[in-house]
């Protein structure tokens, strides 16, 4: 974790200030938050999309079979919360990433079943954000905040919530 960030780019931690950003405890903690959330995915989130357990998924993963009872939509849900729990504790964001994972905000806003008037309203939020240059503090926030509606909405979402 010796890899300086310039902070003059960053879109998503503006708010924390240039020491706190270049800091090697920042790294640290979100290296922390970013595997903790990956774990709490694979033990809360991922087994709720195919009403099974952890153990049993990953034990169906080694087990040959002709027929799958997952779908593209569960496979497309489980990439992309894991693409976008890395975008969250990504320690900076530029302005180039909000192509990398964009594609993926519709699949996730559906699958966080935020209420119906809230899902355009985060997009906007997010679209915003990312369209102020140089981003400020507030922006920066923004973007915080809706992110973490998204992934809350994802540990939220009901265990009968299949898409497909």
């Amino acid at each position: 974790y010796t890899r300086q960030f310039n902070f003059v780019w960053t879109v998503n931690w503006r708010f924390i200030g240039d020491r706190v950003f270049a800091s090697h405890e920042w790294a640290l903690i979100l290296a922390a938050a970013h595997i903790a959330l990956l774990v709490a995915l694979a033990v809360v989130v991922w087994p709720r999309l195919s009403h099974s357990t952890l153990p049993t998924i990953v034990r169906q993963g080694f087990t040959r079979r002709a027929h799958s009872d997952v779908s593209a939509t569960e496979v497309a849900v489980v990439v992309f919360s894991a693409n976008f729990v890395g975008v969250v504790c990504a320690r900076s964001l530029h302005y180039q990433f909000y192509a990398w994972y964009a594609h993926m905000l519709p699949l996730l806003l559906v699958h966080a079943r935020l209420p119906l008037v809230a899902v355009p309203v985060v997009w906007l939020v997010i679209e915003c954000a990312w369209n102020v240059f140089p981003s400020t503090h507030t922006s920066s926030l923004a973007l915080l905040a809706a992110h973490i509606v998204i992934l809350v909405g994802i540990f939220r979402a009901p265990t009968h919530a299949k898409l497909s």
